[in-house]
């Protein structure tokens, strides 16, 4: 802030007070009168769309009696969101008694709201609002998602004198009206028996409501601007509009321009969503531990609103959702078992016509594609139980496992009311769990590095490099060291597998073969050692070995009852 053209002695002090909409004043720090400048910032809240900002200049009084300091001059200011930036020079109107001219800097910043797309001064004429042509301050605001209004508002009054709800209108450029005294650039607003003409001052002024009023109406018709300006207004208004046209450019690069002026009702929406939602979820997964599939609040609103727009179905919508969900978990990536539930749940009321509202359609390419998805489901989660101990390490995610069991007997359900027989559950279960114990068997093995393929026992053979007795025994050690750990690990983080007697007996009965085996092979061992009696340490790490495995059977007949016991009993 700076003021020019005082006349007073030097040492005269000078200071400003700012006010908007008579609210509260701020006055500025006090400088020397010949040196009037200021850094002072006042920051203002107002709700009207036309403020008035009222700036003073003062100076302190001399005299002994006087209680009031001196008015130097005032200003007032009108500013809009679309005022300059930048400083500008203002005429200060001065008492009677002052003759010099004195002017004032100020920089006045004007922040609009989010609702406010865009705002400025126009002529209007229509037939229900606005019924006289005369120049009035509009505001394009935003009132909903998709619902806009064109509101005229008065100075220093918070709330529209008049306003137009602008839904189903067409805007577009429209010829001189003659007829009419004021404004030069002219465009207009149509609606089956509704009309409204505007007018502008300035072309680039009207370009830029023409823009802001299309975006706003969504209509299909895209307003084209009229090629014929006269040269003093293109050259003022070059630098925007080429702005505007690059944007119009980059859309048309990027292919937007087409889907913006092409018909909805021409695409084929179902399959959009489906592309939609593919890449939604991919760019979800990208912290798959986070998320495990579920979208956020965001992406579901943005779904949710296409298929309510656009006529989506809820189940295409779903069976596309788990075809994805399927193919990303058994890529290994995390999905939660849940999630998956929900959708298939959801899938099987249209699939099965047992809707809880009554009201469910089904096609028939959707009701092959859930008996595929399906079989699909079901070798998934065969799978994921078969290796419950790496899909769900030590138990993780929580629950997972359990509401993977609770999925297979929802898939195994013949419809959505009869549950599946549980005798056909323990089957499935039982046939994983003796899969799952000979993988379980091998990755351990493995692990220890007991059963080498083919080709390293050959090149041991070739290079005559045969594992010593002891090293094998301490090998078999470490083995039934890994042995015991998985069967803990089981009981302690995979306890929902086998809380089922039958399923219990299978899982236990797996692990005792093992056992059997290693125990029979240790003792052929130990009858072939004891001929050499140069070896009392290779006895004792056999008696050992031959303790730690019988404790690990009869720690796994203790959760056996007699009876079960019976069954198992080695002949």
């Amino acid at each position: 802030m700076e003021v020019q053209g005082l006349k007073l002695s030097g040492n005269r002090i000078v200071y400003c007070t700012m006010e908007v909409d008579g609210g509260e004043k701020l006055q500025t720090d006090q400088a020397e009168a010949s040196k009037p400048c200021w850094d002072t910032q006042g920051d203002f809240t107002t709700t009207h769309p036309l403020p008035v900002v009222k700036v003073k200049l003062y100076t302190e009084s001399t005299g002994v009696l006087s209680i009031d300091d001196t008015l130097l001059g005032k200003v007032v200011i009108k500013p809009t969101p679309n005022s300059p930036k930048t400083p500008e020079w203002y005429k200060m109107t001065t008492p009677k008694h002052i003759t010099e001219q004195i002017k004032i800097k100020i920089a006045i910043k004007m922040d609009k709201p989010q609702n406010m797309k865009y705002c400025g001064w126009l002529y209007a004429l229509g037939k229900t609002v606005w019924k006289k042509w005369k120049k009035r301050f509009f505001v394009l605001v935003q009132v909903s998602q998709y619902t806009f209004a064109m509101c005229s508002y008065r100075e220093k009054k918070a709330d529209p004198h008049e306003m137009m709800q602008i839904d189903g209108y067409t805007v577009d450029y429209t010829d001189l009206v003659t007829d009419l005294d004021g404004g030069k650039h002219f465009f207009n607003a149509v609606r089956e028996g509704d009309s409204i003409i505007f007018a502008t001052d300035e072309e680039v002024e009207r370009q830029l409501w023409v823009q802001a009023l299309y975006r706003a109406t969504g209509q299909s018709h895209k307003p084209v601007p009229p090629t014929t300006h006269t040269v003093a207004t293109a050259s003022k208004s070059n630098t925007i509009i080429s702005r505007m046209q690059g944007d119009a450019d980059r859309a048309r690069k990027h292919g937007m321009d087409e889907f913006i002026q092409a018909d909805p009702c021409k695409f084929d929406h179902a399959n959009l969503f489906e592309i939609l939602q593919r890449q939604t979820l991919d760019h979800r997964l990208n912290d798959s531990y986070s998320c495990l599939g579920w979208f956020s609040p965001g992406q579901v609103f943005v779904l949710d609103e296409y298929c309510a727009r656009y006529g989506v179905r809820g189940c295409h919508r779903h069976l596309c959702y788990l075809s994805d969900l399927l193919e990303r978990a058994e890529g290994g990536t995390m999905i939660d078992p849940t999630l998956i539930h929900y959708s298939f749940a959801f899938c099987a009321s249209h699939i099965h016509g047992n809707r809880p509202d009554g009201i469910g359609t089904v096609t028939q390419l959707e009701r092959e594609k859930f008996e595929e998805i399906k079989d699909n489901l079901r070798c998934l989660l065969e799978y994921q139980i078969t290796n419950f101990r790496y899909c769900f390490p030590f138990g993780r995610p929580e629950g997972a496992l359990k509401a993977t069991l609770s999925l297979l007997e929802r898939v195994l359900m013949k419809d959505i009311v009869t549950p599946a027989p549980q005798e056909e559950v323990y089957n499935t279960i039982r046939k994983c769990l003796q899969n799952a114990a000979l993988v379980n068997y091998e990755r351990v093995s493995s692990y220890a590095k007991i059963e080498g393929n083919a080709e390293d026992l050959k090149k041991e053979t070739l290079s005559m490099e045969v594992m010593t007795p002891q090293r094998k025994l301490e090998e078999l050690m470490h083995l039934s060291e890994l042995c015991i750990d998985v069967l803990q690990q089981n009981e302690e983080h995979h306890s929902e597998l086998y809380k089922k007697s039958k399923v219990r007996d299978t899982f236990i009965h797996g692990w005792l073969v093992v056992f059997v085996i290693m125990s029979v092979i240790l003792w052929l061992m130990a009858s072939c050692l004891s001929i050499c009696s140069h070896m009392p340490v290779l006895l004792f790490l056999v008696r050992l070995l031959l303790s730690l495995s019988s404790v690990t059977i009869t720690y796994s007949f203790h959760s056996l009852s007699f009876a079960q016991y019976r069954h198992h009993r080695w002949r």
